[in-house]
C-alpha cells in the first residue's frame, strides 16, 4: 500500500481506531473531506491532508497499491 484514502462521511466515531491499525502496520492514511471528493484519486494521492470535516456521503476508503504481506498485516490488526 503507498496510501489509503479515507472517507469517514457522516460519522467519525471510528477515526482513532483506522488509525492505530494503518499506524500499527505503518501505512500513510489521508483522511478526505466533501470538499476532496470532486477531485481525481490522482490529486487526492499526490496531496497530504490534514483536516477534514464530517460529511455528508457513505464512508468508504480507497487503497492504493497491492502489496500482499501489508494486506495481510491489515486484516491481522482489524480482527482486534
Amino acid at each position: 500500500m503507498n496510501k489509503v484514502l479515507i472517507y469517514l462521511g457522516t460519522s467519525n466515531e471510528n477515526k482513532q481506531i483506522i488509525e492505530d491499525i494503518f499506524n500499527q502496520i505503518g501505512v500513510k492514511i489521508s483522511f478526505i473531506g466533501d470538499n476532496d471528493l470532486d477531485n481525481t484519486l490522482k490529486e487526492l494521492l499526490e496531496t497530504s491532508r490534514e483536516e477534514y470535516k464530517i460529511g455528508k456521503r457513505n464512508p468508504f476508503m480507497y487503497i492504493d497499491g497491492n502489496d500482499k504481506n501489508e494486506m495481510k498485516k491489515f486484516r491481522k490488526h482489524s480482527k482486534k
